[in-house]
């Protein structure tokens, strides 16, 4: 069960993935990435490591209205990553953890436009704040990130 959270304090990760952002949703099923019942839910700060030293708030949003009816959770306030933000709190935990990151692929996750900016902008300030060989590689490998991180120099 999913307790009341704050922006700080959030969902993120692949159930993060599953919550539509502006009529935006990736290819996760709601149900079984938000049951608990085998690994935790990843909340950020608490299961899942902080990144809000790196980002703050944005890209996390209240979705209580959305996952109440979905039925995930009873009560709110429920704060979600967004799409982008999730994909970059994985990449961060991943690098961090001093794995392989390639099972991650910006590229294919479903984002709209806007999340796909938000992700650019988001790793243009992990490199900047955190560059590391692991998370270089990481971007070479993603065709669409690449071009972005170019255009927006």
């Amino acid at each position: 069960m999913i307790h009341p959270s704050t922006p700080q304090r959030y969902v993120t990760g692949q159930p993060a993935l599953s919550v539509p952002v502006d009529a935006e949703l990736s290819d996760w099923h709601l149900c079984s990435s938000w049951s608990d019942a085998v690994t935790p839910i990843p909340i950020a700060g608490d299961t899942y490591p902080s990144t809000a030293h790196l980002w703050g708030s944005t890209g996390v949003i209240e979705q209580s209205a959305y996952l109440i009816a979905a039925g995930v959770v009873t009560e709110g306030p429920v704060y979600v990553a967004s799409p982008a933000r999730a994909l970059a709190d994985m990449l961060y935990a991943v690098l961090a953890a001093q794995l392989d990151p390639s099972f991650l692929d910006a590229d294919r996750t479903a984002m709209s436009p806007a999340s796909h900016q938000q992700l650019v902008t988001l790793i243009r300030m992990l490199r900047e704040c955190e560059p590391s060989a692991a998370l270089q590689r990481w971007i070479d490998r993603q065709p669409r990130l690449v071009h972005a991180l170019a255009a927006s120099r």
